[in-house]
């Protein structure tokens, strides 16, 4: 059997790196802080990404309501909106994470997430919707969730993707549940205290993770030392060094194996959420389905998709990250080309629904562990910021565009079902190659 070459110890392998805090030099991967470290990011993700993965409900209920007049495409602005602030605001938050640490940025984070959910609730018109659910929510989840993720991934190396897997799948209880929580209020009370009804839930989640969320890595804006040490680092090997921007943003896309695994993730954006944003509709229009049943189809979903996240991570700290994601790519792409275009029944849209939902599960989970994997402990937070503002990206042009193909017949899918199945799949195969770039040393690490 051929020996694996051994990697570098990053810093966090490193019991007195500088890097560390003073009172938390202990071995990653265990400890009653890393694991509240899970438990708060979890809550925040459930409360952040939770909501916006619910997109389909808003989609689904802006149509026959508020927003009646307006075609699907231009409503589903407002939900693809929440997706690229979220992921778009990475770019920011990831770099400020690195510097100040998790603790300033969870708290407002909160604040502008619950201001957004509570404004939409009292919104009527589009523009306000643009604002409040688009803008405001989201530059406030953004906050939270990326800050979440980041915070985990200091505290973990062997264990990274079943931590992260657990953190993750908080966002697909939150799509479970908050449907349910949605249908039943706005049945008794009306729009306004169902959305409000979910502010109030993301609000508790949101102080859990204040409390309990904390990175394993020293800040650097509070400790000029590591800083120093960094900078003493990196002028052994170039003693002209960029400037911060071109050093934080621009250099890390000159790794192969970063680009192509962040224009895989590009492509997941692109055309793994079509089916969590337009199946209600596809269900209602073509399958007979009633508007309340239709909007439980985001619970089956994201249900599946818990299991999806956690099951498939845990199984990827042992046979590899990159293999479940390509996995988990391949299948989610084929089952929405061999399963959804010919649904036309209760039965087959729901099987559908629950089988993609666990396909992609991994695709939406795994690449953040990732990126971490690929990546030096202390740029995390920027790589996962670059990666994320590129897909943001994809997630404001992708349900637009499915929605433009899918035009005025409001029974024809095909080529909407289409262009997400064979986008997942073309990121399966640029995740190989990511994968291939990285292990060129060592080919056997491919299979």
């Amino acid at each position: 059997m051929a020996l694996t070459p051994q990697a570098p110890r990053s810093e966090l392998e490193v019991e007195d790196s500088p890097q560390l805090l003073p009172h938390e030099k202990c071995p990653p991967d265990q400890g009653l802080r890393a694991w509240l470290c899970v438990f708060g990011s979890f809550c925040g993700v459930m409360g952040s990404f939770g909501y916006t993965n619910i997109m389909g409900v808003f989609q689904q209920y802006y149509e026959v309501n508020q927003l009646a007049s307006y075609s699907p495409s231009t409503i589903s602005w407002i939900t693809s909106l929440q997706t690229f602030v979220l992921t778009a605001g990475a770019i920011v938050v990831g770099p400020l994470f690195d510097k100040f640490g998790s603790k300033p940025l969870i708290l407002p984070g909160v604040l502008l997430m619950i201001l957004g959910v509570m404004t939409t609730s009292v919104s009527k018109e589009y523009y306000q919707f643009i604002l409040a659910q688009g803008v405001c929510t989201s530059l406030g989840s953004s906050l939270v969730f990326t800050t979440c993720i980041a915070s985990v991934s200091t505290w973990f190396v062997k264990k990274r993707g079943t931590a992260l897997g657990i953190v993750t799948s908080g966002a697909a209880l939150g799509g479970t549940i908050m449907p349910l929580i949605f249908h039943s209020v706005n049945n008794r009370a009306g729009f306004g205290w169902a959305a409000r009804s979910l502010g109030f839930l993301n609000l508790g989640l949101g102080l859990i993770a204040c409390v309990c969320v904390s990175s394993r890595i020293r800040p650097r804006g509070r400790g000029r030392k590591s800083e120093e040490l960094i900078e003493q680092s990196s002028s052994t090997y170039d003693e002209k060094q960029p400037s911060w921007f071109r050093r934080t943003y621009i250099t890390p896309l000159s790794s192969p194996s970063f680009s192509f695994l962040t224009a895989a993730v590009f492509c997941v954006y692109l055309g793994a959420y079509v089916p969590l944003n337009y199946l209600p509709s596809f269900a209602r229009d073509r399958a007979a389905f009633s508007e309340d049943m239709a909007g439980y189809l985001p619970s089956i979903q994201m249900g599946a998709t818990t299991l999806g996240r956690i099951l498939p991570s845990i199984f990827a700290d042992k046979v590899g990250r990159f293999n479940v994601f390509i996995a988990g790519s391949f299948l989610a792409g084929i089952f929405t080309l061999s399963l959804w275009i010919p649904a036309h029944t209760k039965a087959q849209v729901i099987a559908y629904g629950a089988v993609y939902g666990f396909a992609a599960g991994p695709t939406t989970a795994i690449w953040m562990a990732m990126i971490a994997e690929i990546s030096p402990v202390q740029s995390i937070g920027a790589r996962f910021g670059i990666c994320s503002v590129i897909a943001s990206v994809a997630a404001l042009t992708g349900s637009p565009i499915s929605g433009a193909l899918l035009g005025d017949d409001r029974t024809k899918y095909y080529a909407m079902a289409i262009f997400s199945g064979v986008l997942v799949l073309v990121a399966a195969g640029l995740a190989f190659v990511s994968k291939a770039v990285y292990k060129k040393d060592n080919w056997r690490a491919l299979m």
